[in-house]
């Protein structure tokens, strides 16, 4: 899990923090800790000879409780981010 948070971070750090905003919060012992990531931006998406402006806005909320859950949604949190990294 640590793996992937790391990733998360790594990814995120590629963008503007306008676009891309990941962080951690600690929270007291009764709660789990999050990971939060706030994606606001766009890429150009080629058809034959045009090009669409395409906007992505997106929320993870992420527990950082070690559950199956939370693992899927960090995934397609990584799955996300690099498919932003490849049409940037």
């Amino acid at each position: 899990m640590n793996d992937k948070v790391a990733k998360i971070f790594e990814l995120a750090n590629l963008f503007n923090c306008n676009a891309v905003l990941a962080e951690v919060v600690k929270n007291d012992p009764e709660m789990d800790d999050m990971l939060y990531i706030d994606i606001d931006t766009s890429y150009n998406e080629w058809d034959g000879e045009r090009v669409t402006r395409k906007k992505v806005e997106r929320s993870f909320e992420i527990s950082l409780y070690d559950d199956v859950r939370s693992n899927e949604e960090m995934d397609e949190a990584i799955e996300t981010l690099s498919f932003l990294c490849e049409v940037a």
